[in-house]
């Protein structure tokens, strides 16, 4: 598991009461809200879905995102050449 070699986990909070929010990014970086923080009402609940944003980055699914992103761009430019979209 070359890619979680010198990985530096870090996890954020951002300060936004409202949201219930935890998301995973390359490289190691987790966000959550305070929304989040306050909604999981024991600490098992909150570590339980850290965890599952670390298995995310471990599965480097947001490779299989980006990689997924750029098949839906590829498929739109092929069919804009087809079937021009003037969006004006």
């Amino acid at each position: 598991m070359f890619h979680l070699d010198g990985l530096n986990w870090e996890i954020s909070v951002i300060r936004e009461p409202d949201e219930v929010i935890t998301q995973s990014y390359a490289g190691g970086k987790i966000v959550t809200t305070t929304g989040s923080v306050r909604h999981y009402q024991d600490d098992a609940t909150f570590a339980t879905i850290v965890a599952h944003e670390v298995a995310r980055v471990v599965a480097r699914h947001y490779a299989e995102l980006e990689t997924r992103c750029k098949w839906v761009d590829f498929i739109h430019d092929l069919l804009n050449l087809f079937v021009p979209i003037d969006f004006k």
